[in-house]
């Protein structure tokens, strides 16, 4: 997936059709008029934190501002470089983002930036728990990493392995980004059972 290449016109014409001002848009985001009005003529960029309060506020989802790639298949070699890399998934928590896009893969490698959080974190965490297994890996920042009964801050050049079916979960507590390389084993993109995981860590 990849940022829509007239995303000011996207925000625009939403708006529009439920005759919203950019008044009241601006008042329900916190973002100037004359920011909102720059972004929507596509002078200035946005951030991604700003995008998702006009979603919110537009009762929209962040992934309308994206839109799929043609996927590229090769099943015996494959290269993706970093300006290549697109997200798969986006939320107002995190933006999720898949190494590969050969989906026939018997594995799934991913890389999880996950934004900073409220300054009150919530008391209880949710888990999941599925077939397979994991394997974590902290890039950057702080990792709280809750695997059955045992929770352990993971820090860079940290690493994990568990079974997928014990309940999981990882957060990012910090007020700063924290990046994860994972990899799933069977590729829960692959089957069935797949369909029902959860489609990003780091919510909480």
């Amino acid at each position: 997936m990849k940022f829509k290449e007239d995303i000011g016109g996207v925000v625009k014409e939403a708006r529009k059709s439920q005759s919203v001002t950019l008044r009241q848009l601006s008042e329900a985001t916190g973002i100037s008029v004359g920011f909102l009005s720059q972004f929507e003529r596509g002078i200035c960029n946005i951030s991604l934190d700003s995008l998702s309060k006009i979603a919110q506020a537009l009762d929209i989802s962040v992934d309308e501002f994206f839109h799929e790639d043609e996927v590229k298949q090769d099943k015996d070699y494959q290269v993706l470089r970093p300006h290549e890399m697109v997200p798969a998934h986006v939320s107002n928590s995190s933006i999720q983002y898949h190494l590969t896009t050969n989906y026939n893969s018997g594995f799934l490698p991913r890389i999880h930036v996950l934004l900073p959080q409220p300054e009150n974190p919530p008391e209880e965490i949710a888990t999941y728990s599925h077939a397979g297994e994991e394997f974590i890996y902290v890039l950057e920042g702080v990792l709280n990493l809750y695997v059955g009964d045992k929770q352990d801050l993971l820090y860079p050049g940290d690493s994990a392995y568990f079974r997928s079916g014990i309940a999981h979960n990882w957060v990012n507590l910090s007020n700063k980004v924290t990046r994860v390389l994972s990899v799933n084993y069977p590729n829960p993109l692959q089957n069935e059972e797949g369909k029902g995981l959860p489609v990003e860590y780091g919510t909480v």
